[in-house]
């Protein structure tokens, strides 16, 4: 089943160039703008644009905006005349101008000076605009959130809930938590009503932290702009927020919310990814009122066995929640005094509960992806390896091209070809599925031979087919729920483990695990695959999700991740695991920032220090040095040399990816 979904909405996307040029008071009416490349831009729904239309009045745009694309539709099938053409014109003005939202617009910094020169104000047909806020996404494109000022102060209200604002705040990390905003999301319902006796039906927990022992390497780069010292700890002790960015809802919810999304009511969904005030992060869903029956040993006559303390102090029923949140996720936890604090001041300001990502369904996981060089380049390949390696790929070329038309439609339609989509596939594809002898037509041939160039030129830089897929990564949340009851914090997954259904389905003991970007032999983690009946039982309801165990050091190995929305790329080719080895993960120490009052001066310019991403730079940097290693054996200085600087090289990465707070913001 599939339910709609809101309709996008559209803005003005404009440089900051065009605005200098008219002197900061741009008069662009809608229907030129939309002849303009790149100036009117769809944008996906969003509590900021949610908030817009309330204001506004405009909650029903969706509902008449959808009733004139069926008139459209309806024109475009009847008789072709200078009537139906005039209305249809008219009918594609009203649907812009209902989908249009004047009030927000986004600019494009093409430098330093305009950025100031645009917070003073500007006007655009006649309103008039003041800074709103930056996205993490604009702070790489040096792109800004500008709104009328005739709204702005509401909903700079609305954006601040009513938290404390003498906590102290990296003031780009709060720039980032208050831009969730504008992430791109669908509205679901509260956990639980506001009549439940937790408001809102939900309880935030504190992160489970595990300590161990462990060999690794010490990237310290917190002296910059000294060289980053690199040491290895043998038998070291190593810490890990066990499920940094997830939580737990219960299956109930899973399926209330999954039916709220898609129409199916029946089937829980794996993961979602929330939004809320401050709010980021996935849920998954576990049956935790279970687990404090079967293993707190709580019973109807021992009611306390229910109960777990917030991050407040209070105690607190899961009986009474169908949501479970953790500090990590909810960013200004320590702004407000209690939950109810908080959930008051959502309700005050008219913030929705809001999903941005879920993840797929179990049957809709791809077999076979695609590597990149940065995945091949750090294994020292022999031919025979690179033989094996590249045999899927070849076979597929060979098929495409030799006849098997059913990999030829694959190849043009993709796989997930249905009765929706059919329609829209390529004409050729249409043609060889009406008939599948005209796979071996000249001009089919020729013409398929011309498309499949690119996939030839890509396989010979590393883009190869190899079975494996990327899951969304969760912690070990057994893990989660020992600590919320104050037991002894095992977890299920031993050191070593992931689990996986999808690997488990296919009797796979052992795979690589890799992350983008990486960029060196430190970032590719063999795991084996938990077998576990208690993790089947556990974990049933996340069959898409690979889990990882709360006891190794393979999230500091691959880039530092954390399970907020994460993915993790899977795969068991014989080649790549002949030559993998386990390595002593590196730990990135990193440049700590200030905390400070947050005002709107110190937003203005975290945002102008995190201007332009340079991750691709670093990552292809970084990337060279290791091919370069191939040409030293790894006795010669100038492979030390090397290897010293690609381990740095992942601290630079690791900076630059965090949220502006990089020290190399401005080299």
């Amino acid at each position: 089943m599939s339910k709609q979904q809101k309709l996008q909405q559209y803005i003005y996307k404009l440089d900051s160039s065009l605005l200098e040029l008219k002197h900061w008071d741009l008069n662009l009416p809608l229907e030129q703008a939309r002849k303009m490349d790149g100036v009117v831009v769809a944008l996906a729904d969003s509590q900021i644009l949610s908030w817009i239309n309330e204001i506004n009045g405009t909650q029903d745009y969706d509902v008449k905006a959808r009733d004139v694309k069926r008139q459209i539709k309806l024109l475009k099938r009847q008789e072709t005349t200078d009537e139906n053409r005039h209305k249809i014109s008219s009918l594609y003005k009203e649907l812009y101008r209902l989908q249009f939202r004047e009030d927000y617009v986004s600019v494009v910094m093409k430098n330093n000076t305009h950025y100031a020169r645009a917070n003073k104000g500007f006007s655009i047909n006649g309103i008039k605009y003041k800074r709103l806020l930056c996205t993490v996404g604009g702070v790489k494109m040096s792109t800004v959130v500008y709104v009328s000022e005739r709204i702005h102060e509401e909903l700079k209200k609305r954006l601040a809930n009513n938290h404390d604002w003498s906590v102290p705040l990296v003031p780009a990390k709060y720039s980032a938590y208050e831009a969730l905003s504008a992430s791109g999301s669908n509205v679901v319902s509260w956990p639980m009503d506001g009549d439940s006796k937790i408001p809102g039906g939900t309880i935030v927990v504190r992160d489970v932290i595990t300590k161990f022992l462990a060999d690794f390497i010490d990237v310290d780069d917190s002296n910059y702009p000294c060289e980053p010292i690199v040491e290895l700890k043998t038998d070291q002790e190593f810490e890990n927020n066990a499920n940094d960015g997830c939580g737990i809802m219960t299956v109930e919810l899973a399926k209330r919310w999954n039916g709220e999304l898609t129409g199916d009511y029946e089937r829980p969904l794996c993961g979602c990814n929330l939004r809320n005030a401050f709010t980021k992060g996935m849920v998954f869903p576990f049956d935790i009122v279970r687990f404090a029956e079967v293993v707190n040993g709580a019973s109807e006559d021992a009611q306390e066995k229910y109960l777990i303390e917030d991050v407040w102090g209070t105690k607190r029923d899961i009986r009474d929640a169908h949501l479970i949140i953790t500090e990590s996720q909810l960013k200004l936890w320590k702004s407000y005094s209690s939950w109810e604090h908080y959930y008051n001041s959502c309700i005050e300001n008219k913030y929705t509960f809001r999903v941005a990502k879920t993840a797929a369904n179990y049957e809709e996981m791809d077999e076979v992806r695609q590597l990149n060089y940065q995945f091949i380049a750090p294994l020292k390949l022999t031919r025979e390896d690179v033989k094996d390696l590249i045999e899927p790929t070849v076979n597929e070329i060979t098929d495409i091209l030799g006849g098997d038309y059913r990999k030829t439609l694959v190849y043009l339609c993709g796989s997930r070809l249905n009765d929706d989509n059919v329609m829209y596939s390529d004409v050729v594809a249409r043609a060889i599925m009406l008939n599948p002898r005209l796979v071996g037509d000249d001009y089919i041939l020729n013409r398929i031979s011309r498309m499949i160039k690119r996939r030839i030129t890509d396989a010979k830089i590393g883009v190869l087919d190899v079975r494996g897929n990327f899951q969304i990564l969760s912690g070990d949340l057994y893990a989660l729920a020992q600590n919320m009851f104050g037991l002894p914090v095992t977890g299920i997954l031993k050191p070593g483990e992931i689990y996986s259904r999808f690997w488990l389905d296919r009797d796979v003991e052992e795979v690589l695990c890799y992350r983008a970007p990486m960029s060196n032999e430190h970032s590719i983690v063999r795991q084996r695959i938990c077998r576990d009946e208690g993790a089947q039982e556990w974990f049933k309801y996340m069959d898409s999700i690979a889990i990882v165990n709360a006891w190794d050091t393979m999230p500091a190995a691959l880039n530092g991740f954390d399970y907020d929305g994460d993915l993790l790329f899977t795969t068991d080719n014989e080649a790549l695991m002949r030559r993998q080895k386990n390595i002593p993960a590196l730990r990135c120490i990193q440049h700590n920032a200030k905390k400070e009052i947050v005002t709107e001066e110190n937003l203005i310019q975290s945002n102008l220090n995190g201007f332009g991403s340079k991750i691709g730079q670093i990552t292809n940097r970084c990337t060279a040095m290791t091919s370069l290693m191939a040409n030293y054996s790894e006795d010669d200085e100038e492979y030390k040399v090397l290897k010293y600087r690609t381990q740095c090289m992942q601290a630079v990465q690791q900076a630059e990816i965090k949220i502006s707070v990089s020290p190399y913001s401005n080299v």
